[in-house]
């Protein structure tokens, strides 16, 4: 269970810990055929490993474990952070997800776990998701 985080006045944890967000961006990453700068398959291990190298992670509020989330535009081209706004309507995720050409890491849980959207379920009244830490 590797250290994730920056080195800094804050606490630090692992990616068993704290490291959903970080997983989730590694899963649409891999899905889309991103290697590491040696080649390497991308796992959540290699990439906490890259963004630990490359300024990946910031210290803020006494927590060294938050995604620096345009870190991944510095070395992959296929991904580009868009924004932390309000989330768009249903049919625009659905959509977006649906063209492949958007990717969507959910804010669940109040706000306390990412998850990533998958395609909407058949009574388009959800998502199903892939969870980096629960397996239901």
């Amino acid at each position: 269970n590797d250290q994730m985080g920056t080195v800094g006045d804050g606490e630090r944890s692992t990616i068993c810990g704290e490291g959903c967000a970080m997983s989730c961006v590694s899963m649409v990453l891999a899905s889309l055929g991103a290697k590491t700068g040696d080649g390497k398959a991308l796992t959540p291990g290699t990439f906490n490993q890259w963004l630990i190298n490359n300024d990946g992670y910031l210290c803020a509020g006494g927590d060294c474990n938050n995604l620096n989330l345009t870190a991944p535009d510095r070395r992959f081209d296929k991904v580009h952070f868009n924004s932390e706004a309000p989330k768009g309507s249903f049919d625009e995720i659905a959509d977006g997800l649906a063209s492949g050409k958007t990717a969507y890491v959910a804010h669940v849980c109040n706000r306390g776990h990412f998850v990533l959207l998958t395609r909407p379920t058949p009574d388009r009244l959800g998502f199903f998701v892939n969870d980096p830490y629960y397996s239901q």
